[in-house]
């Protein structure tokens, strides 16, 4: 009778079941960033400075062009 249990479970809905894994079930530890004023502020005032002296640089580019006519 198990024997024959388990061939239904074999054919049956319970045969698509993938592995009990940590892997395949998504319980793998994860990693979280703790978002505090001391990360935060340091990470927005850096990509500011990038970003303005991005904007700066492609201003003087633009200055110093000349246009074909």
């Amino acid at each position: 009778e198990s024997e024959m249990g388990k061939k239904q479970a074999d054919t049956g809905p319970l045969s698509r079941r993938p592995d009990n894994s940590a892997f395949k079930q998504q319980r793998l530890p994860a990693w979280s960033p703790s978002l505090t004023a001391q990360t935060v502020l340091p990470t927005f005032y850096i990509l500011s400075l990038v970003c303005l002296l991005l904007g700066i640089w492609l201003l003087i580019t633009v200055k110093n062009t000349y246009e074909l006519k």
